[in-house]
């Protein structure tokens, strides 16, 4: 038997609300729950920053949703959230990075190759060299003056401390 699919459009907006913004909580829990206190020393974003935001993507979700395609709404809905969230975070960072060495960035963390060197990573990705090395120089995080930064490549004792001037 056909699974009968909503059409969240024709819905009132207290219904849709209330039917789908649980969607969004569970969403934003599940992918950042254990990231929150990262997320909020890089933008200073709280958790309902990202449930707000979170709630835009699903209204937006709700405005492009075509029910005839045969999907369930949710389905269409989870990638609007999750962008408009990401880019959110994206650009409330304290310093602001290119797009695409932060999606960069992100790529060479997800398929766990931040210990590998730049020329195995621009192999492994087909990306430049170039941009490699400098997606491996970004530091998300804030970092306070006295925290070494990096070690020698050399495998020596030389530190990087970050020093006021």
């Amino acid at each position: 038997m056909a699974k009968v699919i909503e059409d969240v459009r024709a819905m009132s907006d207290e219904e849709f609300m209330r039917k789908y913004e649980n969607l969004v909580h569970h969403f934003i829990w599940k992918r950042y729950k254990g990231r929150l206190d990262i997320v909020k020393g890089n933008t200073g974003l709280e958790m309902e920053d990202l449930v707000q935001c979170g709630m835009m993507g699903l209204i937006k979700a709700r405005r492009g949703f075509n029910q005839n395609l045969g999907y369930q709404f949710s389905t269409y809905a989870i990638p609007k959230i999750h962008g408009e969230v990401g880019k959110l975070i994206m650009n409330s960072h304290k310093i602001k990075v290119p797009r695409t060495l932060y999606i960069l960035r992100g790529k060479i963390m997800r398929q766990g190759l931040m210990e590998e060197d730049a020329e195995t990573i621009c192999k492994q990705l087909g990306v430049p060299l170039s941009e490699v090395n400098e997606a491996l120089q970004y530091q998300p995080n804030t970092k306070s003056l006295q925290d070494v930064m990096y070690t020698s490549a050399s495998g020596g004792n030389e530190e990087m401390l970050l020093e006021p001037v």
